[in-house]
């Protein structure tokens, strides 16, 4: 066995090297190692103008006529509203305008059976066009839940069934003092065409006629009703609204409720350009 230096290649007691095999291990003095695993043989490619080969074999498990995915884009979330309802009809909310006697009697009549008293005048008939607070006071009345008290909103519209019922419980409250009964309708008790009997009893006990809410009173009931929701309704928004829209409070609080909306979804306050804005917006059906 050769010693002192590494054998050379074609030494006798080694064996021989052949051209395309591995590398002989190597043996250092006075201990043997076990071979080292072999690498394996790298074959150099040739490199095409600005082609990298390691970079074609990673695209190569796409194929060369597919569209690169589209890089993500980010969608702004949707923005949810919460809008709160409206606050429900009341006396508080009541723009009385040229109708404050009744709405003080009817408010006096609530008070007096809350307190479980007789009230002085139990029958009430109410009429008025739309837009005068017929609605409104109705729904006043019901939301007190005074004792003893029956609403009837829109008896002019009332069917023949529902006119002799509504006759035979005046019949009955007759003999029941602790009860009152208020009645709405559109047109004064001799105009209605209702059952004659009906219309007798309908002009029993006071009757009230609603007129219309002036200028004034409607600037006022707009900016009342905006502030119960938050808002500053301007001088220029509340003259502007009166001259280009119905006039009458179900329709200015209807238009209120929708550009409060749009003024929330944008972030804005309320602004004569907004209004324009969402006034064209409900003409051509998007508001």
């Amino acid at each position: 066995m050769c010693r002192g230096r590494a054998l050379l290649p074609f030494c006798s007691l080694c064996p021989p090297v052949a051209s395309s095999a591995s590398p002989a291990p190597l043996l250092t003095a006075g201990r043997s190692l076990r071979p080292l695993r072999s690498l394996p043989s790298l074959r150099l490619l040739p490199l095409s103008a600005g082609r990298i080969p390691c970079m074609d074999r990673q695209r190569s498990s796409t194929p060369p006529d597919t569209p690169p995915a589209p890089a993500p884009t980010l969608q702004e979330p949707q923005l949810i509203l919460d809008f709160g309802p409206p606050p429900p009809p009341c006396f508080d909310n009541f723009v009385p305008g040229p109708n404050l006697e009744c709405a003080a009697t009817l408010r006096h009549l609530v008070h007096t059976l809350q307190q479980g008293e007789t009230p002085a005048q139990r029958f009430f008939y109410v009429w008025g066009p739309a837009g005068s607070g017929k609605s409104h006071l109705a729904s006043a009345l019901t939301a007190s839940q005074a004792p003893n008290l029956t609403v009837v909103d829109d008896v002019d519209q009332y069917s023949k069934g529902r006119q002799r019922t509504l006759f035979h419980r005046f019949n009955a409250l007759v003999e029941q003092p602790e009860q009152a009964l208020v009645v709405f309708g559109n047109q004064p008790p001799a105009r209605l065409k209702l059952l004659p009997e009906l219309v007798s009893r309908l002009g029993w006990g006071m009757v009230f006629a609603l007129q219309p809410l002036d200028d004034t009173a409607l600037v006022d009931a707009l900016e009342h009703t905006a502030r119960e929701r938050g808002l500053t309704l301007g001088q220029d928004l509340s003259t502007y609204l009166l001259r280009h829209t119905r006039r009458d409070m179900a329709s200015l609080k209807t238009i209120l409720d929708g550009l409060e909306q749009l003024a929330r979804a944008r972030k804005k306050q309320l602004t004569l350009p907004l209004l324009k804005d969402y006034l064209q917006r409900r003409e051509q059906g998007g508001g």
